[in-house]
Protein backbone atom coordinates (compact mmCIF):
# COMPACT_ATOMS: atom_id res chain seq x y z
CA UNK A 1 0.00 0.00 0.00
CA UNK A 2 1.40 3.38 -0.50
CA UNK A 3 0.39 6.64 1.69
CA UNK A 4 0.82 9.95 0.19
CA UNK A 5 0.83 12.62 2.95
CA UNK A 6 2.08 15.32 0.71
CA UNK A 7 3.35 18.00 3.30
CA UNK A 8 1.89 16.64 6.84
CA UNK A 9 4.37 15.70 9.28
CA UNK A 10 4.25 12.87 11.78
CA UNK A 11 5.88 14.30 14.97
CA UNK A 12 6.70 13.03 18.43
CA UNK A 13 7.00 9.69 18.08
CA UNK A 14 7.34 7.94 21.75
CA UNK A 15 6.88 11.12 23.17
CA UNK A 16 4.83 9.38 26.25
CA UNK A 17 4.60 6.85 28.76
CA UNK A 18 4.24 4.02 26.05
CA UNK A 19 5.94 4.88 22.96
CA UNK A 20 4.07 5.47 20.32
CA UNK A 21 5.77 3.19 16.74
CA UNK A 22 5.15 2.74 13.38
CA UNK A 23 4.80 -0.28 11.74
CA UNK A 24 4.21 -1.21 8.17
CA UNK A 25 4.13 -4.67 5.91
CA UNK A 26 7.46 -4.70 5.23
CA UNK A 27 10.45 -2.53 3.46
CA UNK A 28 8.96 -2.19 -0.32
CA UNK A 29 5.60 -3.57 0.73
CA UNK A 30 4.51 -0.24 2.85
CA UNK A 31 5.34 2.96 1.22
CA UNK A 32 4.97 6.20 2.84
CA UNK A 33 5.49 9.60 0.38
CA UNK A 34 6.12 12.84 1.70
CA UNK A 35 6.34 16.59 0.52
CA UNK A 36 8.02 18.15 3.19
CA UNK A 37 10.50 21.20 2.92
CA UNK A 38 12.50 20.36 6.07
CA UNK A 39 13.92 24.19 5.46
CA UNK A 40 10.39 25.73 6.44
CA UNK A 41 8.97 23.08 9.12
CA UNK A 42 11.70 20.74 9.70
CA UNK A 43 11.12 17.08 10.08
CA UNK A 44 8.33 14.77 7.97
CA UNK A 45 8.90 11.78 11.01
CA UNK A 46 10.10 13.02 14.12
CA UNK A 47 11.61 10.70 16.35
CA UNK A 48 10.79 10.67 20.13
CA UNK A 49 11.54 8.08 23.57
CA UNK A 50 11.41 4.33 22.76
CA UNK A 51 10.00 5.00 19.09
CA UNK A 52 10.50 2.08 16.67
CA UNK A 53 10.13 2.90 13.26
CA UNK A 54 9.81 -0.56 11.46
CA UNK A 55 9.41 -2.64 7.59
CA UNK A 56 8.23 0.13 5.36
CA UNK A 57 9.40 2.87 2.75
CA UNK A 58 9.67 7.03 3.24
CA UNK A 59 10.17 8.60 0.71
CA UNK A 60 10.65 12.45 -0.21
CA UNK A 61 8.97 13.60 -3.10
CA UNK A 62 9.86 17.10 -3.15
CA UNK A 63 10.77 19.44 -6.31
CA UNK A 64 14.35 20.41 -7.03
CA UNK A 65 16.64 21.95 -4.31
CA UNK A 66 14.34 21.04 -1.53
CA UNK A 67 15.76 20.20 1.59
CA UNK A 68 13.17 16.77 2.95
CA UNK A 69 14.93 15.19 6.59
CA UNK A 70 12.68 12.06 6.26
CA UNK A 71 13.21 11.35 10.01
CA UNK A 72 15.17 12.12 12.99
CA UNK A 73 14.79 14.58 15.94
CA UNK A 74 16.57 18.08 15.32
CA UNK A 75 17.40 20.99 18.17
CA UNK A 76 14.24 22.05 19.97
CA UNK A 77 12.49 18.70 20.62
CA UNK A 78 13.97 16.37 23.50
CA UNK A 79 16.71 13.66 22.76
CA UNK A 80 15.05 10.74 20.89
CA UNK A 81 16.87 8.10 23.45
CA UNK A 82 16.73 4.17 22.86
CA UNK A 83 14.82 4.48 19.17
CA UNK A 84 14.71 1.36 16.83
CA UNK A 85 14.78 1.60 13.08
CA UNK A 86 14.27 -1.51 11.26
CA UNK A 87 14.60 -2.70 7.54
CA UNK A 88 13.53 0.69 6.68
CA UNK A 89 13.97 1.97 2.85
CA UNK A 90 14.10 5.77 3.05
CA UNK A 91 15.24 8.05 -0.05
CA UNK A 92 16.13 11.87 0.70
CA UNK A 93 16.94 14.59 -1.34
CA UNK A 94 19.51 15.45 1.11
CA UNK A 95 19.30 13.73 4.58
CA UNK A 96 17.88 10.66 5.40
CA UNK A 97 18.12 10.58 9.00
CA UNK A 98 19.30 13.54 10.54
CA UNK A 99 19.58 14.10 14.19
CA UNK A 100 21.25 17.18 16.54
CA UNK A 101 19.86 16.63 19.57
CA UNK A 102 22.56 16.10 22.37
CA UNK A 103 21.55 13.00 24.63
CA UNK A 104 20.08 11.02 21.66
CA UNK A 105 21.00 7.32 21.64
CA UNK A 106 19.27 4.11 19.76
CA UNK A 107 19.41 1.27 16.86
CA UNK A 108 19.71 1.26 13.52
CA UNK A 109 18.98 -2.46 11.64
CA UNK A 110 18.86 -3.25 7.89
CA UNK A 111 17.97 -0.64 6.44
CA UNK A 112 18.53 1.24 2.60
CA UNK A 113 19.61 4.66 2.95
CA UNK A 114 19.29 6.97 -0.85
CA UNK A 115 20.07 10.22 -1.02
CA UNK A 116 21.15 13.21 -2.76
CA UNK A 117 23.20 14.60 -0.45
CA UNK A 118 24.15 12.92 3.25
CA UNK A 119 22.10 9.53 4.18
CA UNK A 120 22.98 9.85 7.99
CA UNK A 121 23.47 13.18 9.47
CA UNK A 122 24.08 12.85 12.92
CA UNK A 123 25.77 14.76 15.90
CA UNK A 124 24.62 13.72 19.35
CA UNK A 125 26.95 15.24 22.13
CA UNK A 126 26.74 12.20 24.71
CA UNK A 127 24.88 10.27 22.31
CA UNK A 128 25.81 6.51 20.68
CA UNK A 129 23.94 4.76 18.00
CA UNK A 130 24.16 1.07 17.15
CA UNK A 131 24.04 0.88 13.36
CA UNK A 132 23.51 -2.77 11.96
CA UNK A 133 23.41 -4.15 8.11
CA UNK A 134 22.83 -0.83 6.92
CA UNK A 135 23.57 0.24 3.32
CA UNK A 136 24.13 3.95 2.55
CA UNK A 137 24.22 5.24 -0.91
CA UNK A 138 24.65 9.07 -2.05
CA UNK A 139 24.72 10.11 -5.27
CA UNK A 140 25.00 13.78 -5.72
CA UNK A 141 23.93 15.82 -8.77
CA UNK A 142 20.27 15.23 -9.01
CA UNK A 143 17.30 17.39 -6.74
CA UNK A 144 19.67 20.50 -7.51
CA UNK A 145 22.04 19.09 -4.90
CA UNK A 146 25.36 18.76 -6.51
CA UNK A 147 27.97 19.80 -4.66
CA UNK A 148 28.79 16.90 -2.32
CA UNK A 149 28.21 12.57 -2.19
CA UNK A 150 28.23 11.91 1.44
CA UNK A 151 27.31 8.23 2.17
CA UNK A 152 27.45 9.27 6.21
CA UNK A 153 28.55 12.23 8.23
CA UNK A 154 28.49 11.31 11.51
CA UNK A 155 29.98 14.54 14.27
CA UNK A 156 29.43 14.70 18.26
CA UNK A 157 28.24 11.27 20.10
CA UNK A 158 29.91 7.54 19.29
CA UNK A 159 28.45 5.56 16.17
CA UNK A 160 29.73 1.45 15.92
CA UNK A 161 29.04 0.28 12.45
CA UNK A 162 28.47 -3.27 11.86
CA UNK A 163 29.14 -4.86 8.97
CA UNK A 164 27.33 -1.59 7.15
CA UNK A 165 28.35 -0.32 3.57
CA UNK A 166 29.00 3.92 3.03
CA UNK A 167 29.24 5.15 -0.55
CA UNK A 168 29.19 8.81 -1.83
CA UNK A 169 29.13 9.45 -5.30
CA UNK A 170 28.41 12.23 -8.15
CA UNK A 171 29.71 15.58 -5.97
CA UNK A 172 31.28 18.19 -7.96
CA UNK A 173 33.04 19.50 -4.58
CA UNK A 174 33.94 16.15 -2.43
CA UNK A 175 32.46 12.66 -2.24
CA UNK A 176 33.00 10.33 0.73
CA UNK A 177 32.22 7.36 2.75
CA UNK A 178 32.01 7.25 6.17
CA UNK A 179 33.36 10.64 7.52
CA UNK A 180 33.42 11.45 11.04
CA UNK A 181 34.29 15.11 12.93
CA UNK A 182 33.07 17.35 15.98
CA UNK A 183 35.53 15.32 18.84
CA UNK A 184 32.61 12.25 17.15
CA UNK A 185 34.44 8.39 17.37
CA UNK A 186 32.77 5.91 14.88
CA UNK A 187 34.02 2.17 15.10
CA UNK A 188 33.62 0.01 11.97
CA UNK A 189 33.49 -3.51 12.02
CA UNK A 190 33.50 -5.24 8.92
CA UNK A 191 31.47 -3.79 5.69
CA UNK A 192 32.75 -1.43 3.09
CA UNK A 193 33.80 2.32 2.93
CA UNK A 194 33.64 3.29 -0.95
CA UNK A 195 33.59 6.86 -3.34
CA UNK A 196 34.23 7.91 -6.57
CA UNK A 197 34.63 10.66 -8.75
CA UNK A 198 35.79 14.40 -7.23
CA UNK A 199 37.86 14.52 -4.04
CA UNK A 200 37.02 10.62 -2.86
CA UNK A 201 37.32 9.79 0.67
CA UNK A 202 36.52 6.82 1.71
CA UNK A 203 37.12 6.97 5.10
CA UNK A 204 37.49 11.09 6.27
CA UNK A 205 37.98 13.14 9.49
CA UNK A 206 36.62 16.41 9.08
CA UNK A 207 36.32 19.80 11.04
CA UNK A 208 36.86 19.71 14.75
CA UNK A 209 38.23 16.42 14.19
CA UNK A 210 37.76 12.93 15.57
CA UNK A 211 38.71 9.08 15.34
CA UNK A 212 38.09 6.18 13.72
CA UNK A 213 38.52 2.70 14.41
CA UNK A 214 38.77 0.46 11.48
CA UNK A 215 38.24 -3.42 11.90
CA UNK A 216 40.63 -5.45 9.39
CA UNK A 217 37.95 -6.99 7.65
CA UNK A 218 36.35 -3.55 5.82
CA UNK A 219 36.91 -3.39 2.16
CA UNK A 220 38.00 -0.05 0.52
CA UNK A 221 36.86 1.12 -3.16
CA UNK A 222 39.79 0.96 -5.44
CA UNK A 223 39.44 4.55 -7.35
CA UNK A 224 39.97 6.69 -4.31
CA UNK A 225 43.53 6.14 -3.71
CA UNK A 226 44.24 5.86 0.50
CA UNK A 227 41.65 4.42 2.13
CA UNK A 228 41.86 6.95 4.55
CA UNK A 229 42.28 10.88 3.88
CA UNK A 230 42.75 13.29 6.61
CA UNK A 231 42.23 16.87 5.56
CA UNK A 232 41.33 18.66 8.62
CA UNK A 233 41.31 18.05 12.02
CA UNK A 234 43.52 15.51 13.98
CA UNK A 235 42.72 11.64 15.32
CA UNK A 236 42.12 8.13 13.45
CA UNK A 237 43.60 5.04 13.13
Amino acid sequence: ATYDLGATQILELGGFTIGLSVFGAGKYSTVIKTQTDSGSVGLFMRLGVSSTVSDLSIIATTGSGVFCFPIGVTTGSAAATNFVLSNLYVSGGSDCIYITVAGSSGEIRDCTLVSNYDCYNISSTGGQFDIYDCVSTATAGSNGFNDNGFGATFGEGTFNCYNCVASGSGGSTENRGFGIGLGGTVNIYGGKAASSGTNPHDLIIGFGGGTINIAIDVIFSTTSGSPINVIQGSGGG
